[in-house]
């Protein structure tokens, strides 16, 4: 017996277009910040994604807003987000504080080492 799908009338089509080209538009900036995180962790790109995500947890800020911080700091430039300046200070004194090399996923624990409790959700 054959299943007919069927159409959820609570989804809005727009709404879920306009949902995907926004993932679409902040996927490059993920993918900067990923691959800062890869060279100077000497990791793979899940485990750069990892940090990312961790340090977004830990911080409740979402992905792209902390992978904007590092791609801008690396490049001398403002966020175009608005963080509050202590999550910015936040998670530039944690990547700042990665040992070049220092391969592995990133525990909350390390998070926290380099971030501090202060401030923090």
């Amino acid at each position: 017996m054959r299943t007919v799908p069927t159409y959820d009338k609570s989804i809005d089509p727009a709404r879920e277009v306009e949902q995907l080209r926004e993932a679409l538009d902040r996927q490059p900036v993920i993918e900067q910040a990923k691959g800062m995180l890869m060279l100077l962790r000497a990791c793979s790109a899940d485990e750069a994604f990892t940090v990312l995500r961790t340090v977004s947890q830990r911080v409740n800020v979402k992905v792209f807003d902390i992978a904007a911080v590092i791609v801008a700091a690396a490049s001398g430039q403002h966020p175009p987000c608005s963080p509050d300046p202590r999550t910015v200070a936040d998670v530039l004194q944690y990547v700042r504080g990665l040992k070049p090399g220092s391969p592995g996923v990133v525990s909350d624990g390390e998070v926290a080492d380099h971030l501090g409790d202060g401030g923090l959700v």
